[in-house]
């Protein structure tokens, strides 16, 4: 993210102190358009990390106050019985209905730099 405060066309002069001390602090700004700005750091691939996850070279940039991408629906109460094996043992089952849907938002962003 220090790549987009140090590329062409940036310019110091410009920016609030309140920038200048997130970038000093956070190493990117902090709020944007009133939003704050949230670092996800990259995962790695093992744990050898010798392999991140995802490029470095892209941003995803998604809303914090827009409608979550994921969403679980837990519906009715959670019903339990007892079952009576043949062995006769006994189980206990388990069981409540869900329900797990994947939005697609129009709100999200991707930034490739491509210099790194």
């Amino acid at each position: 993210m220090t790549g987009i405060s140090n590329g062409a066309g940036f310019d110091w002069n410009k920016t609030s102190e309140a920038d200048r001390l997130d970038i000093s602090n956070l190493g990117h700004v902090g709020k944007y358009k009133g939003s704050d700005v949230v670092e996800l750091p990259n995962s790695f691939t093992d744990e050898t990390n010798a392999q991140k996850l995802l490029d470095d070279g892209y941003i995803y940039m998604a809303p914090i106050n827009g409608d979550k991408p994921v969403k679980i629906v837990l519906e009715g109460k959670m019903h339990i019985r007892d079952k009576q094996e043949r062995d006769w043992s006994t189980t206990k089952e388990y069981y409540r209905k869900a329900g797990i849907s994947v939005l697609a938002i129009n709100h999200m962003a991707l930034y490739e730099n491509t210099s790194l």
